[in-house]
């Protein structure tokens, strides 16, 4: 085989390579907007139905933070997990997730894993909140906390 032929052939392989790796690699962004109003319907006791904020934001004096994306709890460990700040030109370059879609993805993790899955994993991408406010762009690591009220 010459060498031409096998560069050729080398390259066509490259990008299957880089593709068909470990979701360990992607990366997940959850759109969340802290200061909107935005509200959706939530049963409560006895399947009575009621209007909650769609984000909310829960800071604890260790540094940890709770999110809350239409119900569904996202947690940053400050001692396990990064954060990281984005420029909005930079931010324009992913696709943030709407609370249905990380909603989806979340059933399809509870599905598998009904009792938790193991973080980090190599299953599953790493996912991140933008938190978009006045000053800047703040990406904060998360893991999907399952949780009963």
């Amino acid at each position: 085989m010459n060498k031409k032929l096998f560069y050729m052939i080398f390259m066509s392989l490259l990008p299957l390579f880089f593709f068909g790796q470990n979701k360990q690699n992607e990366k997940l962004y959850i759109n969340f907007k802290e200061n909107s109003i935005d509200t959706y319907w939530k049963k409560g006791e006895m399947g009575k139905k009621f209007k909650e904020k769609s984000y909310l934001k829960n800071e604890k004096s260790n540094g940890d933070v709770d999110f809350f994306v239409e119900g569904l709890m996202f947690r940053y460990d400050k001692s396990k997990m990064e954060t990281k700040t984005m420029s909005d030109t930079e931010i324009e370059c992913i696709k943030l997730l709407t609370p249905q879609e990380i909603l989806n993805h979340i059933n399809s993790i509870q599905e598998k894993y009904p009792l938790g899955y193991k973080y980090p994993s190599e299953e599953f991408p790493k996912m991140f909140i933008v938190n978009k406010n006045k000053r800047n762009i703040i990406l904060y690591e998360v893991k999907c906390q399952y949780y009963i009220e």
